[in-house]
């Protein structure tokens, strides 16, 4: 379970997900290399694994990243767990690729750099919550 952020090119003026027309066509981040290097120079000390995800870890969360391979990139899907300083190098990141990105937990499903940390709190008592009501031995929090 994570908080999803996915960095593309949004229609211009976009304050609510519902708003982007069904045949918007977002334009390329860049290649594939100068994406992730982007993201790199923001989250120095990449995993880069086998599954073609990449990640980041500190020891209150963990951002897994993944570009896909079409070439060039339309966009960067952030996998958010845990908890801590997550929020303000999500905001950053998206920042960098010219702060565009949905938001799986903000109440418009548009991300908003002013709020980004509300709603990762309110994802994380979303997760809170649904962990609670599992089995103990089937969900486990990162």
């Amino acid at each position: 379970m994570s908080w999803d952020i996915f960095i593309q090119d949004l229609p211009k003026g976009t304050v609510d997900a519902q708003d982007i027309p069904d045949d918007f066509e977002p334009k390329p981040l860049g290649t594939c290399k100068s994406v992730l290097a982007i993201v790199e120079s923001a989250l120095p000390g990449l995993t880069f694994n086998d599954d073609g995800f990449t990640s980041f870890d500190t020891e209150e969360f963990s951002i897994e990243i993944d570009v896909g391979t079409d070439d060039p990139c339309t966009s960067v899907a952030l996998f958010v767990h845990g908890g801590g300083l997550a929020a303000g190098l999500v905001a950053d990141l998206v920042h960098r690729f010219g702060g565009n990105a949905l938001d799986s937990g903000s109440e418009t499903g548009i991300f908003d750099a002013a709020s980004a940390q509300e709603s990762f709190t309110r994802w994380q008592a979303y997760r809170d919550k649904v962990l609670a009501a599992a089995p103990k031995s089937k969900l486990k929090p990162k």
